[in-house]
């Protein structure tokens, strides 16, 4: 279990890096391979992201729906959410 601890770890730091020089993330790959559906359909809401299974999971109003939707749905309690069409999440 430690080797996949420390792939994860790295997968993650490398995304980091990624971030910080403006490299596309595994978010980014998600969710620009359905944005075309999710600015159609979802414009405006909250899209929580299971980065990890590259699956969008849920969709709210607002980040506590999303997320909450999420955690239900996946059990899991990390995601990673942005407001459909938009760059930010703004509160």
């Amino acid at each position: 279990m430690q080797t996949v601890d420390n792939f994860r770890q790295s997968v993650y730091d490398l995304d980091e890096i990624g971030r910080a020089k403006g490299l596309p993330t595994q978010f980014d790959r998600v969710y620009e391979a359905h944005k075309w559906e999710l600015d159609k359909e979802h414009y405006g809401e909250i899209v929580a992201i299971d980065v990890a299974s590259k699956q969008i999971v849920a969709f709210g109003k607002t980040i506590i729906e999303a997320y909450e939707k999420a955690r239900e749905k996946t059990g899991k309690d990390h995601f990673e959410l942005t407001r459909v069409g938009s760059k930010y999440v703004q509160m």
